[in-house]
């Protein structure tokens, strides 16, 4: 997958803007506040169509414009596409276009792929379950769109159904409201989600392992594990969608007046957590800040990898000022791993980059004040 051409009006500090990157390795250097960010947020926004950086589409448009549009012109597998996507602030309407014709965003997330690193992805290791939960179904949507289906049914039975143990909570057992009405339909969404997911940890545990060895020379062991809230999931086995649905409904059974005097469900996907542990050790409790930034860069790769197995392309890479918190050699053990495979867009700042001879074959762009240049030393 290539981007050949990206153009933007009034997104973020761009008022407009056409680029057309290199086709392997394309480095945006410029001083702080520029338009760097801004560069990858914009590619970012054309696979799925959400901003990393805030859920409100209107905090991307330019100040005091109406709408923002991107044009992306991408060839996948020797094929050109056309993808654009417009936001009225007005409206708050979104219209998205893939080869000129209307599409619902839910059909068009996954038609682009990126992987994103961003200095706020060290919260992936030491934040809380919430911010693990949320990359997993970031990343699951890109391969399997009908994820994002049942994630998003899931989640509107997931607050019916605590509606009403909140009601059977403030209500004497006699008038408490019946909750089993909505069990069934949750056990089918959970046991799509929990399986989905465990599958992906698995295959993503086994690259994010051997790019880990790579970027640290042998020297630490990165391992992935699913933890679910239900118990019988929490054995690293296979199971079924249906063995994973029989399990939801018994722990829902076995949990039922704890929830009923609580008022809100206890188990399910939107209690699991993902273990990220380095040498046998947890590495949001034992790791170093150093160790946990590898290990989130590990899995970003190992992203790269999956998506390439699933998809039969590589995705768009997006590396946000990473060179920043990685020493010389871990530095030149990520240009190792992603040189002539896979197009990459890295920010930084100064001529530390210019320099570097890893880098010679690069693309180098100046960013300053929404514009972008060719680089001049």
């Amino acid at each position: 997958m290539e981007l050949k051409r990206l153009s933007l009006k009034y997104f973020r500090n761009y008022g407009a803007l056409a680029f057309e990157p290199g086709p392997g390795v394309n480095l945006l250097l410029g001083s702080n506040a520029q338009g760097k960010t801004n560069l990858l947020e914009a590619i970012y926004y054309l696979s799925t169509f959400s901003s990393p950086r805030t859920h409100m589409d209107s905090e991307l448009v330019q100040w005091g414009e109406p709408s923002f549009y991107l044009q992306g012109s991408f060839q996948i597998k020797g094929n050109p596409l056309l993808l654009e996507v417009g936001y009225d602030s007005s409206q708050a309407r979104k219209e998205i276009r893939l080869n000129r014709k209307i599409l619902q965003q839910a059909a068009a997330v996954g038609t682009v792929n990126t992987v994103l690193f961003t200095p706020e992805d060290l919260y992936l290791v030491k934040g809380y379950p919430q911010v693990r939960r949320q990359f997993l179904d970031r990343e699951i949507v890109q391969v399997n769109p009908r994820y994002g289906q049942c994630l998003s049914r899931y989640t509107k039975i997931l607050r019916q159904r605590n509606r009403l143990l909140r009601d059977a909570a403030a209500a004497s057992r006699r008038a408490a409201p019946p909750v089993d009405v909505w069990d069934l339909q949750m056990a089918d969404m959970a046991a799509y989600i929990l399986f989905a997911r465990k599958e992906y940890v698995k295959k993503l545990s086994l690259l994010a392992r051997l790019q880990h060895r790579k970027l640290t020379a042998g020297r630490e062991d990165l391992h992935l594990s699913y933890a679910s809230s239900l118990e019988k999931l929490q054995e690293e086995v296979e199971f079924s969608r249906d063995i994973i649905r029989e399990h939801f409904l018994a722990a829902l059974k076995e949990r039922e007046a704890e929830e009923r005097r609580r008022g809100v469900t206890l188990v399910g996907p939107h209690r699991d957590d993902l273990n990220i542990c380095i040498n046998q050790r947890q590495a949001r409790t034992y790791g170093s800040q150093g160790q946990q930034r590898t290990s989130v860069l590990s899995l970003k790769l190992a992203q790269v990898e999956l998506i390439f197995g699933e998809r039969g392309n590589y995705p768009l890479l997006l590396l946000d000022d990473v060179f920043s918190e990685l020493d010389r050699e871990r530095q030149r053990s990520l240009l190792g791993l992603i040189r002539g495979r896979v197009q990459t867009f890295i920010s930084g700042t100064g001529d530390a980059l210019v320099k570097e001879k890893t880098l010679q074959e690069g693309t180098f762009y100046h960013i300053s004040e929404g514009r972008a240049y060719p680089w001049k030393s």
